[in-house]
């Protein structure tokens, strides 16, 4: 039986695709994508494989905590499992880095109970990305660096307590109320280094937004926070 190939796409432009992940599309039988036809990941698999190999899916929920329980994977890893023991070629693609933050976690379990082998191919992740925007490295040596989900803004004194950087997914579900939290923390605890990148997928989307000088009311991307 074949082995499944997960692929990064890295944070949305083709140039930053490796040789390998190229391919691994081109080759591919079957490429399985957790998204809906309008997103930026179909239209660059599909500007590298024919589409028809393509085969799109959705849970019905995308709220974190609610999607890993979705039946739909379980689903998808029967029908990866039944094309690789055919001698099929069936790749996983997902935006940014195949191993940080990945809908490729949801399969891991319904996967090993089939027995399915895989081989994990990486790419430039997001947060890799949002670095080339802020212009500086994440960390230095010897950083405690931190890169997280933060659930409850008011518990961000505990984590900032034990890194050097914080780096904050998933920014534009702060509401104004987070973000003006997160911007008196970071002034008055006098950090290096307090912002908002988004990386987009030409430079007229990349944006990197102050919050230590800035009143903003919604952001988006990544929130670096440095000391």
């Amino acid at each position: 039986m074949n082995k499944l190939q997960a692929v990064g796409l890295g944070p949305g432009r083709k140039n930053l695709l490796s040789s390998k992940v190229i391919n691994i599309l081109k080759t591919s039988d079957v490429v399985y994508l957790l998204a809906k036809r309008k997103a930026w990941m179909f239209d660059m698999i599909a500007s590298i494989t024919d589409v028809d190999k393509i085969r799109l899916y959705y849970p019905k929920s995308i709220k974190w905590g609610e999607m890993e329980n979705d039946e739909i994977h379980k689903v998808v890893a029967k029908e990866m499992f039944e094309l690789l023991r055919s001698e099929k070629n069936v790749v996983f693609a997902c935006a940014g880095d195949v191993s940080t933050f990945s809908p490729f976690s949801y399969l891991v379990k319904p996967l090993q109970n089939l027995n399915v082998q895989w081989k994990m191919v990486s790419a430039v992740s997001f947060f890799n990305a949002v670095s080339m925007v802020i212009n500086e490295p994440l960390a230095k040596e010897n950083d405690r660096l931190l890169m997280m989900k933060l659930h409850d803004v008011s518990e961000i004194d505990k984590y900032c307590s034990c890194a050097d950087v914080l780096v904050l997914y998933d920014a534009h579900n702060f509401t104004k109320y987070e973000i003006e939290k997160i911007q008196t923390y970071a002034r008055n605890n006098r950090f290096s280094l307090a912002c908002a990148a988004r990386f987009g997928l030409d430079d007229s989307y990349s944006k990197k937004i102050n919050l230590l000088n800035s009143d903003v009311e919604k952001i988006s991307g990544i929130i670096v926070l440095k000391k």
